[in-house]
């Protein structure tokens, strides 16, 4: 019943079967790993008995599972060499006794340091992301995250990953997944901000509700829409502030050109050697910038005076004078095209059919 099909659903079986030779090697095996995973839906329950035992030494509780397969039922099928019925599990053998029943314990202690826990792979960060509940206390929130299976779908977890790598907040080394001190600092400034709800999994849960009550007709989807456009205006009405001494801002460094606001990210490239290169890029104008020792320097220092004057787009800006190889010409950086240089003042290169300095794709040039 399609009426009835609320999620997305898995593979639907129809009465088609393939005629024999029509698949190829590899596509004869696929197809026959999809129908033997269909098929164990269809067969016995695994089942097992689990044994606990509690005991406690000089008022401290110690607890043991164990584990004795009672019908293999569908892991059969899926592994021919399982534990077969009666046989205990290896690793947790537990001895026969009775409640209430004293004994001896050998312990023994070994002294050792507490690692960090490793850094995300990309496998695991999307497993993170599907069990976020566990990272959170609040035990509605946490139940809640734990029904819609955690941030996102495996159709959009993805592309989160990869925005997060092109935007900077993340990096790869080797095959971990790291944060930036672009992305350590963004989770600062939000955090201490009106927008704190945006670095936190509880505003999926919520909105996960939300999306039940309209689903129950509870809530309609204009009031859901109008409440989030409240809560954003509501956040951007709020002014970020940046303090100096917040973590990570001392290895951020400002963008060298006149009038950008924008912090440098450290890019990796390529010479004609193949050889790795570095360089500075700012995100907000497309400037970049040389490393040095890794500190940015611009690629050339003009000799000329800086001359700055209106920008003719309108955007109210000062438009700066550069000197290049065709002649000078000035930049505004409310557009990363540049402006013709007439007279000593900027135009926009399309008014002026012979520019004295060229711009390739202009139809007026």
């Amino acid at each position: 019943d399609d009426g009835k099909i609320t999620e997305h659903h898995a593979i639907i079986p129809t009465t088609r079967a393939p005629a024999a030779g029509t698949l190829s090697d590899i596509e004869r095996k696929i197809y026959e790993l999809i129908c033997s995973r269909y098929v164990l839906q269809f067969l016995p329950d695994y089942e097992y008995e689990e044994t606990s035992i509690k005991f406690s030494v000089n008022g401290e509780t110690f607890q043991r599972t164990g584990r004795t397969v009672v019908n293999i039922g569908w892991q059969g099928w899926e592994n021919s060499e399982a534990d077969k019925p009666g046989e205990e599990d290896n690793a947790a053998v537990l001895p026969t006794v009775q409640a209430g029943e004293g004994g001896l314990v050998h312990a023994s202690m070994e002294e050792k340091l507490t690692k960090p826990p490793n850094p995300y792979t990309y496998h695991a960060l999307i497993s993170a992301m599907n069990s976020v509940h566990q990272f959170v206390k609040d035990p509605g929130i946490r139940a809640k995250l734990k029904e819609v299976q955690g941030i996102g779908t495996s159709a959009t977890q993805e592309n989160i990953v990869a925005v997060l790598l092109k935007r900077g907040y993340l990096e790869k080394k080797k095959k971990q997944l790291v944060s930036t001190d672009l992305g350590k600092l963004l989770i600062n400034i939000l955090g201490a901000s009106r927008a704190s709800v945006m670095v936190h999994p509880d505003m999926t849960a919520l909105w996960e509700c939300k999306m039940s009550d309209i689903e129950d007709g509870a809530l309609t989807l204009e009031a859901f829409i109008s409440e989030v456009v409240d809560m954003v205006r509501c956040i951007i009405a709020d002014s970020l502030e940046v303090p100096d001494d917040l973590p990570g801002m001392a290895k951020l460094r400002k963008c060298l050109t006149n009038g950008c606001d924008g912090f440098l990210r450290h890019v990796t490239g390529k010479s004609k050697s193949a050889a790795k290169t570095y360089f500075f890029s700012c995100p907000s104008c497309h400037a970049k910038f040389n490393d040095v020792d890794g500190i940015p320097a611009p690629k050339k220092q003009w000799k000329s005076e800086v001359i700055e004057l209106p920008c003719p787009r309108g955007c109210g800006r000062n438009a700066r004078r550069f000197e290049g190889r065709y002649g000078h010409y000035w930049r505004c950086f409310c557009s990363p095209g540049v402006l013709n240089d007439v007279g000593g003042k900027p135009v926009i290169h399309c008014e002026q059919p012979k520019a004295s300095y060229p711009v390739k794709g202009c139809k007026g040039d």
